[in-house]
């Protein structure tokens, strides 16, 4: 994903809510659901003006340390105002979703926000160490009891081929811990067609095992084309379907939400920038070019940077997300999840209301 790392803690605020587990709850034909960031206001705004349409959210809440153990980040703010606003902000969160019966799930990343990465080595050494291992889940689950929300959401990246076996032993230990707090197990999972998997990446990910384990997988059908590659579209439809079909096939469609990309990138050469909705406006006010790919429905254009180099984008919008209800429906999907509330085109909110409710669906 792209991220900056949120600094949230649940705490107390989440306790007081007692939100329940040990089920996923959906309204309408399928679930909505997706990751609410705090670095970018708009996040909380749009969970709040759309909660009624909302099933489950994924709050960045832990990392992972280089000592292999979840962290909090609520001590970045030790007195002032940026501490209130931060707890006010967590209050607001878990009171909308209290009022709509949406389903928090306390999310712990292993991304090194230092060095803008995910930090797959921090992840081995907590897999390959039994105690230290023990004492991450013991972690984990103490922290999703005191903060009352419905279950853990992993999203452990850019790990090695070799840390499949070790990955799913600590998800089935994790759902063993879990399962007497009635507490959900759901992990994002690089995304893959088949068993084999194309590079470290996914093929850490073992779709068959951790599904043993999990509540919910979400792969993440999007980034087709990344940050460091060269332009191209960012989630095509036969993309995410080859993803889903392969996920469904081992785990069973109830289980699987499609994720979504709210975002688009920008490319000068082999280096992309993240851009969100709101970037993409300012981009045409400007009068850079912008036309529709045929074949994958994503926004796309080029045009020349200030220095003279050449430079491309592509953004998912939500006419280029339609393809993507269709296999939903063909595959009869848990849902959809979306990287991040706040970034995508608000046009999306319409079409989820649309499909969500669509008689006969």
């Amino acid at each position: 994903m792209t991220r900056k790392i949120t600094v949230l803690a649940l705490g107390l605020v989440l306790a007081a809510t007692g939100l329940a587990g040990g089920q996923i709850k959906q309204k309408g034909n399928f679930g909505i659901a997706g990751w609410l960031v705090f670095w970018n206001p708009k996040s909380l705004e749009t969970f709040e003006a759309h909660a009624d349409l909302i099933d489950r959210v994924y709050p960045e809440g832990y990392v992972l340390d280089a000592e292999g153990m979840p962290r909090s980040l609520e001590n970045e703010y030790k007195v002032g105002p940026d501490r209130d606003e931060y707890f006010a902000h967590r209050r607001k969160m878990m009171a909308i979703a209290k009022a709509h019966d949406i389903q928090v799930f306390s999310m712990i990343v292993n991304y090194d926000n230092k060095k803008g990465e995910h930090r797959g080595d921090w992840v081995e050494k907590m897999l390959n160490d039994p105690a230290l291992r023990k004492r991450h889940i013991a972690a984990l689950v103490a922290n999703a009891v005191k903060d009352g929300v419905a279950g853990i959401d992993i999203d452990y990246e850019n790990m090695k081929a070799v840390d499949a076996k070790p990955l799913n032993q600590f998800m089935a230990e994790l759902k063993a811990a879990a399962a007497p707090h009635g507490l959900l197990l759901a992990a994002a999972l690089a995304p893959k067609s088949d068993a084999d998997g194309t590079w470290d990446g996914n093929q850490a990910h073992d779709y068959k095992g951790l599904s043993a384990s999990l509540d919910l997988l979400r792969p993440m059908t999007y980034d087709e084309h990344w940050g460091t590659s060269t332009a191209g579209p960012v989630s095509s439809p036969e993309y995410s379907e080859m993803v889903d079909r392969y996920a469904v096939a081992v785990a069973g469609a109830d289980r699987v939400e499609i994720g979504l990309a709210g975002y688009g990138y920008d490319w000068k050469f082999k280096q992309g920038t993240t851009i969100t909705y709101d970037d993409l406006q300012a981009m045409i006010k400007k009068g850079i070019p912008v036309k529709r790919d045929e074949e994958t429905q994503e926004l796309t254009g080029r045009y020349t940077d200030k220095d003279g180099s050449p430079r491309e984008f592509w953004f998912c919008d939500a006419y280029s997300y339609r393809p993507k209800y269709a296999i939903i429906r063909k595959y009869k999907l848990a849902g959809l999840a979306l990287w991040y509330f706040g970034c995508e085109d608000p046009r999306f909110w319409a079409d989820v209301k649309a499909y969500k409710y669509m008689k006969g669906w």
